[in-house]
């Protein structure tokens, strides 16, 4: 009888799958970007003007950073050379003007494009970006990291995290036709800058966005109501902070408010003693962090579906950008593009961490792996390679009503066969309030924690290298990228309509659609997603059914 039903079952699980990929054959939709025409076709492009893009170009977006209603976007070139300052780097705010259509081109001067230019060699101004409110007045302002930023002669490569605080003003700059000079920044721009606290400790390396501090205001009847404003998790990668060890890395946790609006320089080797002390709270790495590069990649996500994001770190690096070392610095141990522990680690500080007024205390900080710390450890499983290279979380990707969370891995090779080196994973943990205060490797799950895989479909497709989530259809839209190859020509913005009339036709009956692309090359971040999506024209872009409930196997390999 055991064997019969075990029969029926696997003929069962073989009718499923067949039928889920028939329907995603009939589902498929292609979308050539070079075909399209940007004056009618719902699409902006922008064309780049600076350096080669093969470490990266960054893009972010989906805020209103002038206060004219409209959404700006903003791009990077990295390792471009301004003003003959070689790979300084040079980043482009974008404004917006209620439609998408069009070309931009960044070459030249333009009241529409402010250009951001690095202010020394080898700085590498643009190595991330993101964009939200981070000062509660409701216009967006943008993050700009800066890894090899060298404050003195004997902290160089100690890295800054610069914002460009929204405002009227970024317009009425952009309209002098002049640059935005990091190096002689114009006093009517409100600027700040967080400056690392060591050489080589490269803050910067990675930012992200949201309200873990749960900030709350009080109504007219004296009711205290949720009124988030986005706080900044912010990481130097290569601080030592382990005796003997090296490259252990740290994050930053700045909190956002009014008190970023205005211009100042935040030195955070003395971070408890600044004019933002009790705003500001540092996590160390575990005791045995050689290498881990502790917060290369971070994020803010409410897992737990209560209004406050948690912090979730990564232990792991591999990415090209992070070879590119300080002005003068030909020892390549102080810029290492790989590491971090044995396949990847990835630790969440949950948000009952920063709620408490006590938890920002000035100087505050703490170790992540401490007893008193609500956290949570995730290994990477023996195929994982760099479990947490990529990480989003807070969307409901099964139509369960709850959070989910998702982890890349970009060269991880987790097909039956072995035989797809480099091509690359992701990771999607259901129910993720289930992980609050366990530890466990991906390969052995608890009961309860639900885990699905989907595989990179070839050798060195880096997939999951870039993700990005959001909704273009009603439903939740996971959007999985592992792109490759970027040159100086055109970044594309397609209007949200274009995606919701071509994700409805293939999500009908499914809560979740995915969007894939592939390039066999290496590369770093080029998708955005917040009300626009922006790609990229030589990624091919595979828009699939993938509903994703915990029962289905389709398109993915369950843990």
């Amino acid at each position: 009888m055991r064997g019969q039903r075990g029969q029926w079952l696997r003929w069962l699980i073989v009718w499923i799958a067949c039928l889920s990929m028939c329907v995603w054959a009939q589902a498929q939709s292609i979308v050539d970007l070079a075909m399209l025409d940007p004056e009618i076709d719902g699409l902006l492009r922008v064309y780049g003007s600076a350096g080669r893009g093969n470490f990266g170009v960054p893009v972010t977006g989906g805020f209103d950073c002038d206060g004219d209603g409209f959404q700006d976007t903003a791009m990077s070139s990295m390792i471009a050379s301004p003003l003959e300052r070689e790979r300084a780097g040079e980043v482009y705010l974008i404004f917006g003007d209620g439609t998408v259509s069009g070309t931009r081109d960044s070459a030249g001067m333009s009241p529409d494009i402010l250009k951001i230019f690095g202010a020394a060699p080898h700085e590498i101004t643009g190595s991330e970006i993101w964009m939200d409110d981070v000062t509660g007045d409701g216009l967006g302002d943008l993050l700009i990291g800066r890894q090899n930023y060298s404050p003195t002669s004997d902290r160089i490569g100690a890295g800054a995290l610069t914002l460009i605080v929204g405002g009227s003003a970024l317009r009425d700059y952009a309209a002098t036709l002049q640059p935005l000079d990091l190096q002689s920044p114009p006093a009517m721009l409100t600027i700040v800058t967080f400056v690392g606290p060591e050489p080589f400790g490269r803050l910067g390396m990675w930012m992200r966005t949201g309200d873990m501090s749960g900030d709350i205001a009080t109504d007219t009847d004296g009711n205290e109501i949720p009124a988030p404003i986005a706080d900044i998790v912010v990481a130097a990668d290569q601080v030592a902070v382990n005796p003997g060890q090296a490259h252990n890395g740290q994050v930053y946790l700045i909190r956002g408010g009014a008190h970023l609006a205005m211009s100042q320089t935040i030195d955070l080797a003395n971070f408890g003693t600044t004019p933002l002390a009790g705003h500001i709270i540092r996590i160390d790495p575990p005791e045995q962090a050689d290498h881990y590069h502790f917060g290369a990649t971070c994020q803010i996500a409410d897992l737990n579906g209560n209004g406050v994001g948690e912090v979730i770190v990564a232990a792991t690096l591999n990415r090209a950008s992070a070879s590119l070392r300080a002005d003068g610095i030909s020892d390549g141990r102080t810029a290492h593009s790989f590491g971090g522990s044995a396949r990847g680690t990835l630790y969440i500080a949950w948000d009952d961490n920063f709620r408490s007024p006590d938890a920002w205390q000035p100087g505050a900080s703490f170790r992540i792996t401490s007893p008193l710390v609500s956290h949570s450890i995730i290994r990477g499983g023996v195929l994982n390679h760099h479990f947490g290279e990529e990480i989003l979380g807070g969307l409901d990707y099964n139509n369960d009503g709850l959070s989910d969370l998702f982890v890349g891995d970009i060269d991880g090779d987790l097909s039956d066969s072995q035989t797809r080196l480099s091509s690359g994973a992701g990771h999607v943990l259901y129910h993720a309030a289930q992980l609050q205060g366990l530890i466990f490797t991906l390969d052995a799950p608890p009961d309860g924690i639900i885990v699905s895989t989907f595989l990179g479909a070839a050798r060195k497709d880096i997939a999951a290298d870039t993700a990005a989530h959001g909704d273009f259809d009603s439903d939740v839209v996971l959007l999985i990228s592992p792109l490759a190859r970027h040159t100086a020509i055109p970044w594309n913005v397609v209007m949200r309509g274009f995606f919701m009339s071509s994700t409805a036709k293939m999500a009908s009956g499914h809560r979740v659609s995915i969007c894939v692309s592939r390039y066999r090359r290496a590369c770093a971040r080029p998708i955005s997603m917040a009300r626009k999506a922006i790609v990229h024209q030589t990624a091919v872009m595979y828009w699939a059914i993938a509903p994703m409930p915990a029962t289905s196997m389709a398109m993915a390999k369950r843990t």
